[in-house]
């Protein structure tokens, strides 16, 4: 039998059993993809950060906005780090995760921000306090005990005296004081334009507060 070139399975036409007559590449090599530009993909992402806000996927939303805040060279990344920093405070997301989002915050912001210390002493108490049985506590305490030390370093802070003046002065023993000034900066941050459905998620955090309080499981574990 005389043998056929290989550019034959790649080019040639064959008619099939209704005579179309469709390339044989054409069936075993689909089209490539176009690459998506920067914008392009950020836009994607965008969208599935709304689509996932309105479905109540937080998660979901926590991860793209993860993305869209560090991995996109974008004029509104800073808008994505705040909205991810806002969302893991205001969902469950455990404690690791939220102390990487004010991490993140604090080198866009800087080690000598005004509000540099309410960040550390936030990260302090959400890796002493949120999700006590997660594998990963420790290492969440470790990385906000660092930023601390960052901070306090950043700003001239030695000493145990220095340090409980700077914690006096700053309100920093009280969260009802600190906390509001950290969401007031992501207020700030963000501006008007927000992707997600802020109203939706505080209406959960309320629910579940409620119900343990009441003693009521969260829906997951019942």
């Amino acid at each position: 039998m005389d043998s056929q070139p290989l550019s034959f399975l790649l080019s040639s036409t064959r008619s099939g059993g209704d005579g179309s007559g469709t390339p044989v590449g054409e069936a075993l090599f689909p089209p490539i993809a176009k690459k998506l530009t920067p914008e392009e993909e950020w836009q994607m992402n965008l969208r599935a950060v709304r689509r996932f806000s309105q479905a109540g996927n937080w998660p979901e939303v926590l991860k793209l906005l993860q993305v869209l805040s560090t991995k996109h060279q974008n004029n509104d990344s800073y808008k994505a780090l705040g909205q991810r920093v806002w969302v893991s405070l205001k969902s469950d997301a455990p404690a690791i995760e939220v102390v990487y989002a004010l991490v993140s915050l604090l080198h866009t912001l800087g080690f000598k921000h005004e509000i540099a210390g309410h960040v550390a002493a936030l990260a302090q108490l959400v890796a002493e306090v949120r999700t006590p049985e997660h594998a990963d506590r420790e290492l969440a305490q470790g990385q906000a005990q660092q930023l601390m030390s960052l901070v306090c370093t950043a700003q001239g802070v030695e000493g145990r005296q220095a340090f409980d003046d700077w914690v006096a002065v700053h309100h920093l023993e009280d969260p009802d004081r600190f906390i509001p000034v950290i969401m007031q900066g992501l207020e700030t941050m963000v501006g008007e334009t927000w992707w997600i459905d802020r109203s939706a998620l505080q209406r959960e955090m309320e629910q579940a507060n409620a119900r343990r309080q009441s003693g009521m499981p969260h829906p997951s574990t019942a």
